[in-house]
């Protein structure tokens, strides 16, 4: 009886004794297997095992540190910050630690702590590439991207040749980019995409820099390779057809405008884009198309009304041409390009009090314009006024010598005043520049005529 009472004693009081010692080799175990879980990237089997340690032992700085790891991997940064804070109050001046708590500040988007994190954990580990890199990180976050390049730059230096962090050469091309060092952002980009050859950011990055250089030729390569990643995005097809205008290359921007739209409907500025390439290559039925489908849904932008008025008018399409150029005038700030135009429409409809007027406004607005001055002689000499068409009709001829047509509109402005020598002159010079012009024929015999009678 007493030996079992002994028994019984014995082991109660070698649990009591052993008890603490069980519980540090647990917290020991869970603390492995959560970290090597962690290690191997499986942040949701380690939080389990990490929580049941922390049970046990919440004091642990290590338990503490890992469970704030976890969570900062499990991409919860907001579970993660009261783990690490402890682990650094617990350990302070650790640089890991503070590493891994400006990551978390930053992702919380809380840039002044996550930069007083990773200042502090450059300062105590100042060999370490990984402080710097994310230093660097957290600096670009923060708009201040001369320093960025600085971090990004002594991060790099500091990693062995043969293990190149990939990540750190595109975040250093990114602030190189910002901040116009283009042909060094290049570099990097280079660096990343001969380790990662389809990688969209760093092929983005580099073809986008290529178009801002005008680089058109390269840049269209570039973007074609990113097409091949991206096949169905729209706005590649849209920035290589930009490329394509900027080379004249109209067929292939219509191309590109064309697959942009198919692939994303919804982008109705490229109906815009098309409806001007269209125009540009005489396809009025898919130009009207275009502008219409545009309209639609921007019926206030006068640039394109005016277009309109111009297309129609090359159709002779003139009540069209007028309408859409009247609803640009009333879109659109006064426009001396635009009176003129609207002018010239009204002359062809013989409306020659309303074209005269429009006309005067666009050389009031400038009056370097010569087929203003040319269109308002011709509207004053339809409408009999020949003494006030010649001053306009000579302005013509002043500001393009090399217009038969100005000639001829003076040379007939002359005639009806009289000055028959003069407008001899006139015609024989519109006949100089354009042999074969009817008109000036006609006009030049029946002056030489009335002269010789």
């Amino acid at each position: 009886m007493s030996r079992t009472v002994w028994i019984l004693s014995w082991g109660l009081a070698l649990t009591l004794t052993l008890s603490p010692c069980v519980s540090a080799q647990s917290v020991e175990v869970l603390l492995d297997r959560g970290s090597a879980l962690i290690v191997n990237k499986k942040p949701d089997q380690a939080i389990p095992l990490l929580e049941k340690a922390l049970k046990i032992k919440p004091q642990d700085v290590d338990v503490n540190f890992y469970l704030g790891v976890a969570y900062k991997d499990k991409d919860q940064p907001e579970k993660a910050l009261p783990y690490l804070i402890k682990a650094d109050s617990l350990k302070p001046n650790d640089s890991i630690t503070l590493a891994n708590l400006g990551t978390v500040y930053r992702r919380l988007k809380d840039y002044d702590k996550s930069l007083d994190a990773y200042t502090r954990a450059v300062k105590l580990a100042p060999k370490n590439p990984n402080s710097h890199i994310n230093l660097g990180q957290t600096l670009r976050d923060m708009g201040k991207d001369d320093q960025a390049v600085a971090s990004f730059k002594q991060g790099i230096a500091l990693v062995p040749k043969n293990k190149l962090d990939i990540d750190a050469h595109g975040y250093l091309a990114d602030v190189l980019e910002k901040t116009k060092a283009l042909d060094e952002a290049v570099v990097q980009y280079n660096i990343v995409l001969q380790a990662r050859p389809k990688d969209f950011v760093a092929a983005y990055g580099k073809a986008r820099i290529l178009k801002t250089q005008g680089k058109t030729s390269e840049a269209i390569e570039a973007y074609q390779k990113l097409i091949t990643l991206k096949p169905d995005e729209a706005a590649l097809y849209i920035d290589v057809a930009q490329l394509y205008k900027a080379q004249k290359n109209d067929a292939q921007a219509i191309v590109a405008y064309e697959k942009a739209l198919v692939l994303d409907p919804k982008q109705i500025v490229i109906q815009r884009e098309l409806g001007v390439l269209y125009q540009q290559q005489s396809d009025y039925p898919k130009a009207s198309a275009a502008y219409s489908a545009y309209l639609i849904e921007n019926p206030k932008d006068g640039v394109i009304q005016a277009s309109l008025g111009a297309m129609y008018s090359q159709l002779e399409n003139l009540d069209e041409a007028i309408s859409a150029y009247e609803k640009a005038l009333v879109l659109v700030p006064p426009d001396a390009s635009l009176y003129s135009n609207l002018g010239v429409a009204l002359a062809r409809k013989q409306s020659y009090d309303r074209a005269i007027e429009l006309l005067n406004k666009a050389i009031a607005l400038n009056g370097e314009l010569p087929l203003a001055q040319k269109n308002l002689a011709i509207a004053l000499i339809n409408k009999g006024q020949y003494k006030d068409a010649l001053p306009p009709a000579t302005k013509a001829v002043a500001l393009a010598p090399q217009d038969p047509e100005a000639y001829l509109v003076q040379g007939i402005a002359l005639a009806n005043q009289g000055k028959l020598d003069d407008a001899i002159k006139a015609l024989e010079q519109s006949l100089k520049l354009n042999p074969e012009s009817l008109d000036a024929q006609k006009f030049l015999e029946q002056i030489k005529k009335a002269k010789g009678g």
